[in-house]
């Protein structure tokens, strides 16, 4: 028979038993109080007042909308002809603001829809937007017959009402009672309202918008009053130095501090910033030079001219970065200049670079000199 002392004298532990139990229990302990105080410090209990919760649900609300939203865009689509509609329609019908200025801006510049692939043309418009467009698209016969260049011709010279003028002191609204192209007038009349001057008849050429045959229907009738540059020359150049003239587009440091408020350190500024454009196209670009103010051009713009041999850019043959470095180009216009000659040849028609490209017109007037463009009427 068992006696209840054999049963203790069982379980009885040795002394090393015992401290070897001792020291796990102390363990499970220490773990488990170091466990409930980080998760008092590192996650702490807060406290919201009803104000906080009701902020928050809010917010949540508010976003769940926003992605239910953009996840489904309430279109109100209807028939239309891009040719014809407005702004306001096109908006209405939900499209967002970004392709619908552009479809405007690109019939106002002269676009027109022939098809309804035509709109793919569009930057904004995705193949998403497209395909819902689509089946609401009818594109009017009448309005999709563009004038032959012949006809076109033949129809500006009826509508031209020429008469003698001076370019240096034409206002725009007089370029237009003529019937000039509104880009030339612009282009001209902000040339010479940035100090520009047309000092010879052939000068006008360089003016872009400006076509060879429209340049031989002008000629008789340009009048260029002498006096206009004659005082300017007077007055900001030295007599002695009257017959000196450089060309900025080849001269070096030494012949560029023979300028009058040129020193040495101008003249390594001129060559930087020439060599990051390539060359000048405009004795004007000098006043974008680092401390080269109105009142330092004005001392020796009458002595300074330049050619032709500024560089074109071949944006084909160019990375990103390399279009990228130039002066002239930030990002958003080194990818629209990229995307576009992505998919059209450099020598393409300027009208139709313009009315497809979303880039504002002073920032075109720059870049186009570099881009060696067709100018077309």
């Amino acid at each position: 028979m068992i006696e209840p002392t054999d049963i203790v004298e069982d379980f009885r532990l040795t002394p090393k038993e015992r401290r070897s139990t001792i020291i796990l229990i102390s363990i499970i302990i220490m773990l488990i109080s170091a466990y409930t105080i980080m998760d008092y410090f590192y996650h702490p209990k807060i406290e919201l007042s009803p104000n906080h919760i009701n902020y928050i649900e809010e917010i949540v609300e508010n976003k769940v909308n926003e992605e239910n939203i953009a996840t489904e865009k309430n279109y109100k689509l209807e028939k239309f002809d891009p040719n014809t509609i407005s702004l306001e329609n096109l908006l209405y019908m939900g499209i967002d603001p970004y392709p619908a200025k552009s479809m405007i801006n690109y019939r106002s510049k002269g676009g027109i829809f022939k098809n309804k692939s035509d709109l793919k043309k569009i930057y904004g418009v995705d193949a998403t937007l497209f395909n819902k467009l689509s089946p609401y698209i009818t594109i009017s016969p009448k309005r999709i017959e563009r004038p032959t260049s012949n006809k076109l011709n033949n129809q500006e010279k009826k509508s031209f009402v020429l008469r003698v003028f001076d370019p240096n002191k034409v206002t725009y609204e007089e370029l237009q009672t003529m019937g000039l192209p509104k880009y030339f007038a612009q282009n001209l009349t902000n040339y010479v309202a940035k100090g520009g001057i047309i000092r010879r008849t052939e000068e006008l050429k360089k003016i872009y918008g400006l076509s060879d045959t429209l340049y031989s229907q002008l000629i008789p009738y340009i009048q260029i009053d002498q006096d206009t540059f004659t005082n300017e020359l007077i007055n900001n150049v030295k007599i002695e130095d009257s017959l000196y003239t450089l060309n900025i587009n080849s001269a070096n440091i030494e012949e560029l501090i023979k300028l009058k408020g040129i020193g040495p350190k101008r003249a390594e500024l001129i060559t930087k910033y020439r060599n990051n454009l390539g060359g000048f196209y405009d004795i004007n670009q000098l006043k974008e030079v680092w401390s080269i103010d109105q009142e330092v051009f004005d001392q020796f713009s009458g002595m300074i001219y330049v050619d032709s041999t500024y560089r074109i850019m071949k944006i084909k043959e160019m990375s990103f970065k390399e279009i990228l470095s130039h002066k002239y180009f930030d990002y958003q216009t080194t990818k629209l200049i990229k995307n576009y000659f992505d998919k059209h040849d450099q020598k393409s028609q300027l009208d139709d670079f313009i009315r497809l490209t979303p880039i504002d017109s002073t920032q075109l007037n720059r870049i186009i000199p570099y881009l060696k463009m067709k100018a077309s009427m």
